[in-house]
Formats: C-alpha cells, sequence, structure tokens
C-alpha cells in the first residue's frame, strides 16, 4: 500500500533547563529529508543539532535541544521548533513543537 512519509516530534513539548532530546519519527514507509527551523518570542536561546537529516521509513532520528538563557527578559522564555520536508509523498506536517524555558 503506497503511504509515504508521516512525520511526527516526540515528544510534543520541552521545558528546559540545560540540554534535552527529541525525536523526529517517520511512521510511513517513504524517506524523507527535514529541516528544523526554531522560532518563537525568544528563539535565539535555542539551538538544535542536527538542523536537517533524513528519517527513513519506519525510524526516527534523536536531535539534542540545548538551551542557553539569556540574562533577560526574566521569566520564562518560550520558542517552537517547526519541520519542514520537500519529500513529494508526506503526510501533513506535524504542529510545531512547543518550548518553555525558565
Amino acid at each position: 500500500t503506497a503511504q509515504g512519509a508521516i512525520l511526527t516530534f516526540n515528544p510534543t513539548s520541552i521545558t528546559s533547563p540545560g540540554t534535552n532530546s527529541f525525536t523526529v519519527n517517520n511512521t510511513g514507509n517513504l524517506a524523507a529529508m527535514y529541516t528544523l527551523t526554531v522560532g518563537g518570542a525568544q528563539a535565539g536561546d535555542w539551538s538544535v543539532n542536527p538542523g536537517a537529516a533524513t528519517v527513513s521509513g519506519g525510524a526516527s532520528v534523536s536531535t539534542s535541544l540545548t538551551y542557553n538563557r539569556a540574562v533577560l527578559p526574566l521569566g520564562a522564555h518560550t520558542g517552537n521548533i517547526s519541520l519542514a520536508s520537500s519529500v513529494g509523498r508526506c503526510g501533513p506536517l506535524p504542529a510545531p513543537l512547543t518550548l518553555t524555558g525558565n
């Protein structure tokens, strides 16, 4: 059965001091190249590695997320990670991964 790539994040949100990891999962049957972009109010407080990769059908890619808290503004910092893929047969892309740093 033709299916294509089906990409998701796990987990779908991270509350973080320091370094964490998340995965990009592909439950479909077609490999997909993708890129990750950090956005939101304090996007500069986070970095991801790798920022782009290929995930095979039925596989996952682990990604490192580092929160580098800026001193100001005080309080919780927020951001998100969006996934983009140009693979021809791909299910709807996942909602952005939400980020909160303290």
